[in-house]
Parts: structure tokens; sequence; C-alpha cells
């Protein structure tokens, strides 16, 4: 599942065709981790287990909402036009 998040956020996020696969490498490797504290702390106790599976959580709440970003963004891009990126440079 990871791995088809990883590549869905490095096909879709793109703006100005960058390339976002590092930020997709760097969060797999914690998830990784995540997953390596979480097993780690399920064999300690099951309380040990809380700090390894919220920081899984996180990251793939994050790869979920980049993933759907950038399916949002090329849409947008592709049949109205409208490319986010470019709109929030322009309001920073």
């Amino acid at each position: 599942m990871v791995m088809f998040q990883i590549l869905f956020t490095d096909l879709y996020i793109d703006w100005e065709k960058k390339s976002w696969s590092e930020v997709a490498a760097v969060l797999g490797l914690i998830y990784m981790f995540a997953r390596h504290k979480y097993f780690h702390g399920y064999a300690e106790s099951a309380k040990g287990r809380l700090p390894g599976f919220y920081l899984n959580l996180v990251v793939v709440m994050v790869l979920i909402a980049l993933g759907t970003t950038g399916i949002v963004n090329s849409f947008l891009d592709e049949y109205l036009d409208f490319n986010i990126g470019n709109k929030l440079r322009k309001l920073i």
C-alpha cells in the first residue's frame, strides 16, 4: 500500500513540472522507520507501539494529501487551465 502511495504521490504532484520523488522517498523512509518503531514497541508492550503508530498515521495522511493535491492540480491544469502552484506563487 505504501509503495502505491509513494508512486501515486510521485506521478501526480508536479507543480511547474518539478519532480516530487525526493519528498516521496523521504516520506517512504520515515514510513519504514515508523513501522520499525511500531514493531519494536509492540514487542515490548501494547502501549509501546503508539509512537510508531501515530508517526505511521501522519506519514500516510501526508502521502494521501500530496497525491490528492497532485491529482486535483493536474485535472485543473489540463481541463480548466488553472494551476494551483502558479496561483499560490502570485499570492506570495
